[in-house]
């Protein structure tokens, strides 16, 4: 089980699918299939994540170098509502404007490499774009307008 604490999350991007609240797994073959074209070399895990005592979601992980990203679905009454994260176990992020302005870049951040942020952003790009093409799956094989779907996330890294 991983105890992911939110203040560790710097970037996050949510879908909600009204009335596809059974489609859970269809999400997550829809996303092992995405991810498996990418190629990326990187492994994927399944995790049941949530605090000590509370309920344990499972979620997909995909981990680079100390970075995770983890993209999750779970329904809520008839909707359905799908998520992705990405999480540095060693910065805290809480407090951080949540909106695409430029304070929103984290300043002082990623103060050592001009790379890292690069990479980190590669990474992060790809993951959510498997958890977005896994959310326009389900609402092209259902004829929902999938332009209504939110496609930016938002955090440290801007928009994505």
């Amino acid at each position: 089980m991983a105890k992911v604490k939110y203040e560790n999350i710097m970037q996050n991007w949510d879908a909600h699918i009204p009335g596809m609240g059974t489609m859970i797994e269809e999400f997550y073959d829809s996303l092992i299939e995405e991810w498996d074209q990418k190629q990326t070399g990187l492994e994927t895990d399944w995790e049941n994540v949530g605090g000590l005592f509370g309920k344990k979601k499972r979620m997909m992980k995909i981990k680079w170098d100390r970075y995770r990203c983890y993209i999750g679905a779970e329904s809520f009454g008839t909707d359905l509502c799908c998520t992705w994260q990405l999480y540095d176990p060693k910065a805290s992020f809480l407090g951080m404007a949540t909106d695409n302005s430029s304070d929103n870049r984290a300043s002082g951040l990623f103060k050592s490499d001009f790379n890292e942020i690069n990479e980190v952003k590669a990474f992060a790009a790809v993951c959510l774009d498997c958890a977005q093409k896994a959310v326009d799956k389900i609402c092209e094989d259902n004829n929902l307008d999938k332009s209504k779907i939110k496609k930016q996330s938002s955090g440290a890294l801007g928009p994505l």
